[in-house]
């Protein structure tokens, strides 16, 4: 499983599974060019591959077309710093594509 570190200017590091992310973005690509059941799959499933193939689309993906409020119930914390408006650092914040250890 892979996963998307994001790490604060106050050291803190949040970890969000990769698969919450292709799901977002397969689910607006579907919403958006799929006419009917099986061509919402297809596409759904295509949008889904891209991100969970290619760590660069992925962060750009998330940085470029998400807020922090569309990952914050998926982010797990994996240190304790705090003090930070989360919102304001989502896209300037130091980010990786890691696999689960």
């Amino acid at each position: 499983m892979k996963f998307l570190n994001i790490k604060f200017t106050n050291g803190e590091v949040y970890q969000i599974g990769l698969r919450h992310i292709a799901e977002i973005r397969a689910k607006y690509y579907a919403d958006k060019d799929g006419f009917d059941n099986e061509e919402y799959l297809k596409v759904w499933k295509y949008e889904f591959a891209i991100i969970m193939e290619n760590d660069s689309e992925a962060m750009n993906w998330a940085k470029d077309n998400m807020d922090w409020k569309d990952v914050e119930r998926y982010a797990k914390k994996i240190n304790n710093k705090g003090g930070i408006n989360y919102e304001e650092e989502w896209r300037n914040s130091k980010t990786e594509i890691v696999d689960e250890k």
